[in-house]
């Protein structure tokens, strides 16, 4: 008999905890973050369709945006979410890893650049007063982009806002852009 009444009243009490769940603030949802990240090269609205739902936002990055090897990375309840890299102790002018496996579609930015559905990057060489140095820059994300763009027109833009901010962060003189670049 006593079996009879537990069995009765168990479904009732997983749709009571089904609905104080569902109407629970606990639940999951898009961690804020500071207004701007990766040595403010990004904002807070950049980058969020890429971190996904979570609670906590940590940015740990290196002390100078444009040290010899510098980079950003974004975890989201502790787990990887966004990284921007910077390496300026390149030899020569270009990608050093091409990216095969995941099918990169040549961009016109820089001296060389491609995206995919994860990522971008970027080599170009950097004309200043003080010197030239051969610059990769590369944006990797763990989720693709959330929202109205296909993923890889949202890294394009990510990754010419990281150009443009890495130009300006070096102090480089201004590049022609590519031909059949905008």
């Amino acid at each position: 008999m006593s079996w009879r009444r537990g069995s009765a009243l168990l479904p009732v009490a997983l749709i009571l905890a089904a609905g104080v769940s569902a109407c629970s603030d606990e639940g999951p949802s898009v961690p804020q973050g500071p207004e701007r990240m990766c040595w403010n090269a990004f904002d807070r609205s950049d980058l969020l369709p890429l971190l996904g739902e979570g609670k906590k936002i940590q940015v740990e990055e290196s002390v100078s945006p444009m040290a010899i090897d510098a980079d950003c990375n974004i975890t989201v309840d502790g787990l990887f979410r966004f990284k921007a890299e910077a390496d300026k102790s390149r030899v020569d002018v270009g990608l050093l890893y091409d990216f095969p496996r995941e099918k990169p579609d040549r961009i016109a930015l820089g001296d060389e650049a491609v995206v995919w559905d994860k990522g971008a990057a970027v080599a170009f060489r950097c004309e200043r007063p003080s010197g030239t140095d051969n610059v990769e820059l590369m944006i990797h994300s763990w989720k693709l982009p959330a929202g109205p763009k296909p993923p890889r027109a949202a890294n394009i833009d990510l990754i010419r806002k990281y150009f443009a901010f890495a130009q300006k962060e070096l102090q480089c003189a201004p590049s022609p852009t590519p031909a059949g670049g905008s």
